[in-house]
């Protein structure tokens, strides 16, 4: 699971990534190609998901920043 600037999580489940807003609404999935099993935020400015699948690595540059408690925001 990760979290971005604006408090959406980005978790993994069936087929993809699932976002969530904080209220708890669904606000879309990200369909994947196979099953992943972990993500996190990337490059200097946290803009870009990793995801492991099954049997590769995914890059996935967004439009969000990913939130990283130990950087000054």
């Amino acid at each position: 699971m990760r979290v971005d600037n604006a408090g959406n999580l980005f978790v993994t489940g069936p087929k993809g990534i699932w976002i969530w807003d904080a209220a708890g609404n669904h606000l879309g999935t990200i369909v994947m190609p196979e099953q992943p099993a972990n993500l996190t935020w990337g490059d200097a400015d946290y803009q870009t998901l990793y995801i492991t699948a099954t049997t590769s690595v995914y890059r996935l540059r967004t439009k969000t920043h990913g939130f990283a408690p130990y950087l000054d925001h």
